[in-house]
């Protein structure tokens, strides 16, 4: 019995010396709870990562608010565009669909779930699931298109399938908003010129 303990003992000593360094890496970037990333570019929209997710870069050319959870490969981006960039016929479906279009020139696409609609904060939100091949990857997306007052509000949110968890990237919708700000400009309605009728009698004046 003393040497069974003696042999785990020295077991897990092992493990920890040979672990050691990626247990240290892992301690030192560990986000703090309810850590708020925020959009600073535009300030348009904000999310707060839970615990394991670190701020991401270089994810997305067009997104300003990125998130990895680096022990999963498991990846989130929110991508912001204000409702000003757009004509008032621009609705959550045309953008979903635009968007989705989009991510397909990039990855091939080998089946598609949805639409399926949620409230994200309080805004009506629309999804697909999206099976994808890149780089020889089986690939799964979670696409969110959100309705917000002031932009619409792609968020893409994936990992290779066998680390893809839809309820976690669920509730990283749950942790995003809105930031609050002035609502959109309308668009100026242009006049037509208003044209006086002539009521001389002459044709030339």
């Amino acid at each position: 019995m003393a040497l069974m303990l003696f042999l785990a003992t020295i077991f897990v000593i092992a493990w920890l010396i040979a672990s050691w360094p990626n247990v240290r890496r892992i301690a030192g970037v560990r986000p703090p709870l309810n850590t708020i990333l925020t959009d600073t570019e535009l300030g348009l929209a904000q999310v707060a990562l839970p615990f394991g997710w670190l701020p991401g870069r270089n994810l997305n050319d067009s997104s300003w608010l990125q998130a990895v959870d680096p022990l999963r490969n498991r990846y989130f981006v929110v991508i912001s565009e204000s409702r000003e960039d757009f004509d008032e016929a621009m609705d959550i479906r045309e953008h979903s669909a635009r968007t989705r279009r989009e991510l397909a020139t990039g990855v091939r696409v080998l089946a598609v779930r949805g639409p399926e609609e949620r409230q994200v904060n309080g805004f009506r939100a629309i999804q697909y699931e999206l099976d994808a091949s890149t780089d020889l990857t089986l690939v799964t997306y979670l696409h969110t298109t959100i309705e917000g007052r002031r932009a619409f509000h792609q968020v893409l949110a994936w990992a290779t399938r066998s680390w893809y968890d839809r309820a976690t990237f669920e509730r990283m919708l749950d942790g995003f908003e809105e930031v609050s700000g002035p609502d959109p400009r309308p668009i100026p309605v242009q006049e037509a010129p208003v044209e006086v009728p002539v009521t001389s009698r002459y044709d030339v004046h």
